[in-house]
């Protein structure tokens, strides 16, 4: 009989142990500071439709995009953010919307960006379409009648 309560309380004792071990795992990975290593710059904007409704009658409304420039790709963004009201969404940046010209900082991960945002939170797009960029001594990239 003796056996079975120390062994019972041994059984008890693993498994709380596993399930704290589990539990500091999972804290330190959660704690893991984010880093944005990709650079780019807004080169283009515009927007997606998304339609609603059905084939009697709809209605669309718009997200915006963002055409991303980087060192070797070109990438569109779609902000995702629709308006409730409205048929128009707010533009992706927070406090500082996104405007061309304007260079930001990303990471990529399973088909979305990520760009920081000023009140440490950040921001997820989605990624429409991935371009490598032509190199300017490509055939592509010179101007026509040169070879």
């Amino acid at each position: 009989m003796k056996e079975r309560v120390v062994t019972g309380k041994l059984t008890r004792l693993f498994f709380v142990f596993i399930f704290l071990a589990a539990l500091t795992v999972t804290a330190l990975a959660g704690d893991k500071e984010k880093s944005y290593p990709e650079t780019g710059k807004v080169i283009g904007k515009g927007q997606t439709p998304h339609t609603y409704g059905n084939q009697s009658g709809g209605y669309m409304r718009y997200t915006d995009t963002y055409r991303i420039e980087t060192g070797t790709e070109i990438l569109v963004l779609d902000c995702g953010k629709e308006a409730i009201f409205h048929t128009e969404g707010k533009e992706c940046g927070g406090d500082h919307p996104l405007t061309i010209g304007t260079e930001i900082h990303f990471r990529i991960e399973k088909h979305h960006a990520f760009i920081p945002l000023s009140n440490g939170s950040e921001q997820k797009l989605e990624i429409l379409s991935e371009e490598a960029k032509q190199a300017p001594n490509s055939p592509e990239g010179k101007p026509a009648g040169q070879k």
